[in-house]
């Protein structure tokens, strides 16, 4: 904390607040990543098609836009649990094909994601007065 002097001549408490970034991550989830899927899918669409294949309860879904090579989309599904054979599958670093549309499908592993919490100061000051 820096010590300044206000109009008045009285000293004033000028602090930065360091915000921890927290993982997008729910904590106690599997996940698993489809690197790539098309622009016009929606949260809707994929919680349907994985929830039909019934490997679990789906907790959360995020989407990364990408615009290598073309726009399209990175899908991380968050399921609360995953049936033992689907998971020692995608542990073993093997994917999964899950059929959407006839012959298209998206390809599924196990996410490797690992998130780097990091304190960074925020922008925005604040004053105590005396």
């Amino acid at each position: 904390m820096s010590s300044t002097q206000n109009a008045a001549g009285v000293g004033v408490g000028v602090q930065e607040v360091p915000v921890v970034v927290k993982t997008p991550v729910p904590e106690g989830v599997y996940s698993v990543f489809i690197p790539w899927v098309e622009e016009w899918v929606t949260t809707a669409m994929v919680r349907k098609e994985l929830g039909e294949c019934g490997w679990g309860e789906i907790v959360k879904v995020d989407f990364i836009f990408s615009a290598h090579k073309r726009k399209h989309y990175k899908v991380y599904v968050h399921f609360k649990s995953v049936q033992d054979d689907v998971r020692a599958h995608l542990d073993s670093g093997k994917n999964v094909k899950v059929y959407y549309n006839g012959t298209y499908y998206w390809k599924v592993s196990k996410s490797q994601y690992v998130h780097n919490e990091k304190e960074t100061k925020v922008d925005k000051k604040y004053e105590l007065s005396e």
